[in-house]
C-alpha cells in the first residue's frame, strides 16, 4: 500500500480506521484542500487580482477555428 505524506492521506487513513463505507467517504477527499481554499479566498479579499486576470485573458485572447468533432 502506498503511503501519502499529505493531509489527504492522513484523512483517508482516519476514515479507513472508522470502517466507514466507501460511499460515505466520497466527498472527504476535499477536506484537506479546504484550508488552502480559505487561505486563497482571504488573500483575494486582501489583494484582489481575479478581475485583472479575467480581463487580461478576455481582452487578449485570439479566437481559433474548431478542430472538428473528437471522433474525426
Amino acid at each position: 500500500m502506498t503511503e501519502y505524506p499529505t493531509a489527504l492521506g492522513a484523512c483517508g487513513a482516519a476514515l479507513a480506521d472508522l470502517d466507514l463505507p466507501r460511499s460515505r467517504c466520497a466527498g472527504s477527499r476535499c477536506w484537506p484542500a479546504l484550508p488552502g481554499l480559505i487561505g486563497q479566498l482571504a488573500e483575494e479579499l486582501r489583494s484582489p487580482v481575479a478581475n485583472d486576470i479575467f480581463l487580461s485573458v478576455d481582452l487578449n485572447n485570439r479566437p481559433v477555428p474548431p478542430l472538428g468533432d473528437i471522433g474525426d
